[in-house]
């Protein structure tokens, strides 16, 4: 998606390297590795969306920002309860993506 492209050309502009999966693909066989954080980017935050952010948490402890567009207070409280760490609304800009990397990279460093 082009939410999903912006994130990449952000990430590896920091020189950071990136691993883009489908939903589809087994998730869990690259987690944790060397994978230091993971962007779960979503068109509609929906149950689909809620079982593969609990399928990715429940696999590790990394830190774990959804993506996506429609949060509302009630979704993002659902999201938190399935091991979401930080919510991203889309469309982001560069700036909105910075601050996420940011807070992941000073979670790291702690």
């Amino acid at each position: 998606s082009e939410e999903t492209a912006k994130i990449v050309e952000y990430l590896k502009q920091r020189d950071l390297s990136v691993k883009v999966l489908s939903p589809k693909e087994n998730v869990v066989e690259h987690l944790p590795g060397t994978v230091k954080a993971v962007f779960l980017v979503i068109g509609d935050v929906n149950e689909k969306a809620f079982a593969l952010a609990i399928k990715i948490s429940s696999a590790c402890s990394l830190p774990l920002i959804a993506a996506a567009p429609g949060w509302t207070r009630s979704k993002v409280i659902t999201a938190v309860k399935y091991g979401v760490d930080d919510i991203l609304l889309t469309p982001a800009t560069s700036d909105d993506i910075a601050e996420k990397v940011d807070a992941v990279s000073i979670r790291l460093a702690a």
